[in-house]
């Protein structure tokens, strides 16, 4: 189980911080928390990412 930071994520799908804290704010990333970081588990997120429409390029 690997866990991924905001900015780890917001580097593969090539956008920015701030953008994937709303997504997760807004229910479309499945994230955890982790005091006050956010953080993502991999295998959650590849997931998640497959139900999407393809916007994303295979990078993880």
């Amino acid at each position: 189980m690997r866990l991924l930071k905001v900015e780890d994520v917001a580097r593969l799908l090539e956008t920015s911080p701030q953008n994937i804290r709303m997504k997760v704010y807004r229910g479309q990333l499945p994230a955890r928390r982790l005091g006050r970081r956010i953080v993502f588990l991999e295998e959650e997120l590849k997931e998640a990412l497959k139900k999407l429409p393809r916007v994303v390029p295979e990078k993880i």
